[in-house]
């Protein structure tokens, strides 16, 4: 295969009032360059000296105008009279052409001025990359020094350096936000979900520009994600950030959405089937009830079959009393600010949903082992019963019926975790016989007992250093309000979780509660979804840059075809997104990946083909316990 070659040219020329700007001159046609009046004393005051001030001003832009022009012409004119020189491209690996490595040991065409800003040279593809960023970042300096300069001259009231200080530096249009445990749980979940978001963003975009450019994008500036803010009509708002055709992944979407309305009661009894916490009175059995729902979503689909897809969602929903005015329910104006008022009333019933599970292509153990054992890791810090249960739950819910198969290799997953959770039991029965003699039970709970004192013996509580990992990861994403105090109190890791202390504390709530509080298990989902690139990025590291055949490819296109049947036809976010009045269809779809692919009585990974495919097909029918810690 021939090397392929790329023709590029680098000229990078600042205007010349821009560089005259910068070294405090000022000139105006046929005069040379004087002081500026910003540069020298000025004798004269009022309207006079202004309005000096102000022809200068012009005249030097108007001098520059066309100046540049002339330039822009004459680069032009040489462009066409100048000979084409080759460049070998950085990933080339193929013998190069004589042509070529002539073009590409050519000496450097150098016209360096006492500017560094100026030049113009001919040279390898890499370094002129360089030099341009180079010459771009300082542009930019230089002209934010302009700009400013110009703003303080005209009396603008420019950003302060305090004030820009308090920008959150993965979204500088979102000031930062603090948890403060005095306010309602929607306000603190609807500040961690954008938080998180911000947090995984900046992640995957580090890991998009580690890879250089390639046949997926050959674009020499890192893909960034595309970021979408939008309002519901009916009540509430979302941030969608979507990133398509980059170097990693062909898509890959994360997505946060606040929203609050009204239930109607047809709406309030299909959900009672499914969330045993949500009691009404028989006063409120035929009325609409207000609600509120705020969660993250997020769906990754890489290019290459050897690098999985994942998938993670957490949520929090409410059901409020019928005269809870949806003013006390909007969070948009609140900043993460907000305090209780006396519109704020308890809901009738909360609970918290969610989990993270990962689909392959093609099955390598130790991606599976790493990634159950970040989540099962994360859920034992709080209670060694989550995550067995959990992950049964999740084999559960993903799979296809139509097909016999499961969509992935699983993860966790749960739904109406409340402080009467039914998973509570389990521990509470164990802790309960612990202390007894007996070595047996009997009945029904036979099972569960054993199970529950199995756990206890491995340990209730994580340690200590363990804790305190997950805090000061927590702490990262979404400081505490109180965190610049928090140094000079003491360490909390081993007390039980209290909502009177504005300092994030990390505890296993189940070690002095039976019934742990809505902080508890909101510490818990912000452990969990806080280990989302821990369990992830390691994987892609190692996949990404495995070569593959178009039969890989081809397996992973029908794999993504099931992915998009389990979605429209089972996933009951997508159903129950779809069918809500006001809905954003454009990001209930954006877990569908970008292409897909469906053959009719397809060969590939039919049993007794002793091919990796059949090795990825029987763990999907026979589901396997990855976690080792």
């Amino acid at each position: 295969m021939l090397p392929r070659t790329i023709v590029r040219t680098r000229h990078v020329r600042p205007p010349p009032t821009l560089l005259l700007l910068r070294r405090g001159y000022a000139s105006s046609p046929g005069s040379t360059a004087t002081p500026t009046p910003e540069t020298t004393p000025s004798s004269e005051s009022g309207s006079g000296s202004s309005g000096k001030k102000s022809r200068l001003l012009k005249a030097s832009f108007g001098y520059g105008f066309f100046v540049s022009l002339g330039w822009v012409l004459a680069d032009n004119y040489r462009e066409s009279r100048r000979p084409t020189v080759q460049c070998e491209s950085a990933s080339t690996t193929a013998k190069p052409t004589p042509t070529t490595a002539a073009a590409a040991s050519a000496a450097h065409l150098a016209s360096p001025t006492d500017d560094p800003l100026i030049f113009n040279r001919t040279i390898k593809d890499t370094e002129a990359e360089t030099f341009t960023r180079q010459a771009g970042a300082a542009s930019k300096k230089a002209i934010s020094r302009v700009v400013e300069g110009l703003k303080e001259k005209m009396g603008g009231h420019g950003v302060s350096a305090a004030a820009a200080g308090q920008q959150d530096t993965h979204h500088p249009a979102r000031p930062k936000e603090y948890d403060d445990p005095q306010n309602p749980m929607r306000i603190r979940m609807s500040t961690w979900v954008m938080a998180l978001q911000d947090h995984i963003v900046q992640g995957l975009e580090q890991l998009e520009s580690s890879v250089p450019p390639n046949t997926y994008n050959s674009s020499a500036t890192a893909p960034t994600f595309h970021r979408d803010h939008w309002l519901r009509p009916q009540g509430g708002e979302g941030s969608s950030c979507v990133l398509a055709n980059g170097r990693v992944f062909e898509k890959a979407g994360v997505n946060v959405s606040v929203v609050h309305g009204t239930l109607p009661p047809a709406a309030i009894r299909q959900m009672k089937a499914d969330h045993k916490s949500l009691v009404t009175g028989e006063e409120d059995k035929e009325k609409s009830l207000p609600f509120f729902a705020a969660g993250i979503s997020i769906v990754l689909h890489p290019w290459n079959p050897h690098a999985p897809t994942v998938h993670l969602n957490y949520r929090y929903f409410e059901v409020d009393p019928p005269s809870t005015p949806q003013s006390a329910l909007d969070t948009t104006n609140t900043g993460g600010t907000a305090t209780t008022t006396t519109t704020d009333q308890e809901p009738l019933a909360w609970w918290f949903g969610g989990g993270s599970d990962l689909t392959p292509s093609y099955l390598y153990p130790e991606d599976a082992e790493h990634f159950h054992n970040t989540l099962k890791s994360s859920a034992d810090a709080h209670h060694r019963a989550y995550y067995p249960v959990w992950k049964k739950w999740c084999d559960k819910y993903f799979y296809i019926p139509h097909r016999g198969e499961s969509r992935g290799i699983g993860g966790i997953f749960f739904d109406d975790l409340t402080s009467s959770s039914e998973i509570h039991a389990v521990s509470s029965a164990a802790a309960a016989l612990s202390s007894s003699s007996s070595s047996s039970a009997e009945g029904e709970g036979e099972g569960v007992v054993q199970q529950g004192k199995s756990i206890l013996r491995q340990g209730v509580q994580a340690g200590e250093n363990e804790l305190e990992k997950i805090r000061s990861k927590i702490e990262s994403i979404l400081p505490s309000a109180a965190q610049s105090s928090s140094a000079a109190q003491p360490s909390s890791a081993a007390q039980p979780s209290t909502t009177t202390s504005s300092t994030i504390t990390i505890t296993n709530p189940r070690a002095t509660n039976t019934n742990p509080s809505a902080d508890d298990i909101f510490r818990l989902v912000q452990t969990m979804s806080s280990s989302f690139l821990d369990s992830y990025i390691p994987i892609m590291h190692r996949r990404i840059h495995m070569p593959y055949t178009e039969e890989e490819r081809r397996w992973q296109l029908l794999r993504r075809g099931r992915y998009v049947e389990f979605n429209l036809v089972h996933d009951r976010g997508t159903k129950f997104g779809l069918f809500t009045p006001g809905a954003r269809i454009e990001s209930i779809l954006m877990s569908l990946p970008q292409t897909a692919r469906w053959e009719y009585m397809s060969d590939m990974g039919a049993a007794g083909s002793g091919t990796r495919e059949e090795e990825l097909m029987k763990v999907l029918k026979s589901p396997v316990e990855w976690a080792s810690v």
